[in-house]
């Protein structure tokens, strides 16, 4: 039987050339883009989803603080873990964490370090867009980081010589000395300055406006907000990765931890963050609840 089934291998790889084609392109080896001897590094590669299936439905999160509009803005990007749920959300960066890996490529589809660590390039996917359709480019890669303010920012200004744009889609970032840890502050899971903001929008609306009204390139696009209380997503179909699966999310701030218990037994609250302190017993007893612990403890 083995046999049989390997005998019909050759024959289907004939007959489907553009499956093969395709096959070819997923492991064909980057083109590279830096000249010097090369750095080692361990990049996941994104799970893309080809079907593109229909967000369906309404998830509501409960966060157990008020809702900070400056979350929202990768540029002025804090140590508060907390804003990585609005990272995730609204914009996208060139390497992140995900379940695949620490660093994983997002909108970066390839990157490089010299092996002397003064050079780090990146090569964009092709056809990369804002929400509002506008593309995204090297250009925003170059305008996000000369114009961060966040966590860290006077070290990747410092270490900076100049910035390189190939062309729209490869980078290269020149440092006037070793710069070792520079892709582990550039992942999106430790600083903002990975996460590209759209320039011309930025710029048009400003730094309160953008607080106010984000814009991004990530899975959820921004609806509404009431400061410090709620703050309203709706699926972008247009996502490069895949189509996300809730069509609406909306987190509220609830710092009381009865209202939020209440919530989860109504139903009105899908997940509740900092379910901590003496109600905690009562949540783990009901049957209809799950509780994760998560960042938190009995």
């Amino acid at each position: 039987m083995r046999k049989g089934i390997l005998a019909l291998v050759p024959v289907l790889i004939l007959v489907s050339a553009p499956a093969w084609e395709k096959l070819l392109a997923a492991t064909a080896k980057p083109t590279p883009i830096l000249s010097e001897p090369l750095a080692k590094l361990n990049i996941k590669d994104a799970a893309i989803e080809t079907a593109r299936g229909k967000p369906k439905g309404k998830l509501t999160i409960a966060q157990h603080f008020a809702l900070d509009p400056g979350w929202l803005d990768p540029l002025e990007h804090s140590y508060v873990l907390t804003q990585q749920h609005y990272d995730y959300l609204v914009h996208d960066a060139m390497i992140k964490p995900m379940p695949q890996g620490e660093f994983t490529y997002s909108l970066a589809e390839h990157a490089e370090m010299t092996a002397d660590f003064t050079k780090a390039a990146f090569r964009l996917r092709s056809g990369l867009k804002f929400h509002d359709g506008h593309p995204l480019t090297t250009q925003d890669v170059k305008w996000t980081y000369e114009n961060y303010k966040g966590v860290n920012f006077k070290l990747f200004h410092d270490k900076l010589q100049r910035i390189e744009m190939m062309d729209d889609r490869t980078i290269i970032f020149h440092f006037k000395e070793p710069f070792v840890e520079f892709l582990d502050l550039y992942n999106g899971g430790l600083s903002g300055i990975g996460w590209i903001v759209a320039g011309h929008y930025y710029k048009k609306v400003g730094r309160d406006g953008f607080k106010a009204n984000p814009m991004g390139a990530g899975p959820y696009k921004f609806v509404s907000q009431e400061a410090g209380v709620q703050m309203v997503f709706e699926a972008w179909e247009e996502y490069w990765r895949r189509s996300p699966g809730v069509k609406t999310i909306v987190v509220k701030g609830i710092t009381d931890l009865t209202t939020r218990m209440a919530g989860l037994q109504t139903g009105e609250l899908d997940l509740a963050y900092g379910m901590t302190g003496k109600l905690l017993p009562r949540l783990m007893a009901d049957r209809n609840l799950r509780w994760d612990p998560n960042f938190t403890g009995p």
